[in-house]
């Protein structure tokens, strides 16, 4: 028998199975999916998963991560006044933190809004000022291991974006988030969520500092990826995955996390599972946030780079998951 595999560019390929002993002169010819390979990173996150053909609904950083961006990276309010003003990106697509020093000065800076670089303008806001995640210091922008990112309080700071877009009822979603915990404290939160209170009708990354774990939660069945799965101090990279197609009954919950440790950014591991849910996913679109699931539950205190929705449960994972791990490297 003579097996010949001839590749497409993403789409499904040409199995030919040619048995030369008599049988069948005429090859069987059986369509095979074979995944697009992943592209050579452009330094744009956004156009490389393009090239995969996978489009977020919503994508939040704070550097450019999208070639044909051309909008601000967030907007921030001086504390000293509640001035407020837009800080753009520069040309090597990181953000402009001369204006956002000059901007701010000796006053704490404040993100009032983290603009959506997808194209759908789904922006995060918030406009308690209470509730704001810090940007500036008052002498720095907040990073964590040198990566800059907004600093959640763990208290009751948060964005909220609308649910134009969201994934309700039981269809694929992916959530990816890089971030990093701020202390071991008994402190745990949600990153990135859509919640309900409702069984199975949420999805969201939600992680323990004090126990190191990270747990992709879907209100009431959930998938924990177990200790040493959160690196606090550190920045992280946690993908949670909802594909309804892949259980007999019901779907599965994939998760991933794509840690590094060190200011080289080498990579250090992934941490993979997956759960097959105990019912059907009755997504809701209720809340929507960054940095807690509500004021008064599962706040995260650490700070967030970037934050991705994805409508899809993405049949070319392997593909992604080279072009996420490129990201912030």
């Amino acid at each position: 028998m003579v097996v010949r595999l001839k590749p497409g560019a993403g789409n499904p390929s040409l199995l030919k199975l040619a048995n030369y002993r008599g049988f069948n002169a005429n090859p069987v010819v059986i369509p095979v999916y074979v995944p697009p390979a992943p592209p050579a990173p452009t330094g744009d996150l956004l156009d490389d998963l393009a090239a995969l053909g996978v489009t977020p609904a919503y994508a939040w950083s704070i550097t450019k991560i999208k070639s044909t961006y051309n909008g601000p990276a967030v907007k921030i309010r001086r504390a000293s006044d509640n001035a407020e003003q837009d800080i753009n990106f520069l040309s090597n697509r990181t953000l402009d933190a001369s204006t956002l020093a000059s901007f701010c000065g000796s006053s704490i800076g404040y993100v009032t809004t983290w603009y959506d670089q997808s194209g759908n303008a789904r922006h995060a806001t918030q406009t308690s000022q209470a509730q704001q995640p810090i940007l500036w210091s008052g002498t720095a922008i907040n990073t964590i291991n040198g990566a800059p990112g907004l600093l959640f309080d763990g208290s009751d700071d948060g964005l909220t974006f609308p649910n134009t877009g969201a994934v309700t009822g039981n269809n694929a979603l992916t959530l990816a988030v890089w971030a990093g915990g701020n202390n071991t404290a008994n402190t745990a939160g949600s990153i990135l969520n859509q919640s309900s209170v409702a069984t199975r009708s949420s999805a969201y990354i939600w992680v323990s500092q004090s126990a190191a774990t990270v747990e992709l939660r879907t209100f009431g069945d959930n998938l924990s990826l177990g200790g040493g799965s959160f690196v606090v101090g550190d920045r992280n990279a946690f993908i949670w995955r909802y594909d309804p197609t892949p259980n007999p009954t019901y779907g599965t919950l994939s998760g991933h996390v794509l840690y590094r440790q060190g200011q080289n950014d080498t990579l250090n591991g992934e941490i993979f599972d997956t759960h097959a849910l105990g019912g059907a996913m009755v997504l809701s679109a209720s809340v929507l946030a960054i940095g807690r699931r509500s004021t008064t539950s599962d706040r995260f205190n650490g700070t967030v780079m970037a934050a991705l929705y994805i409508p899809a449960a993405l049949a070319s994972w392997p593909s992604v998951k080279t072009v996420l791990q490129q990201y912030w490297t």
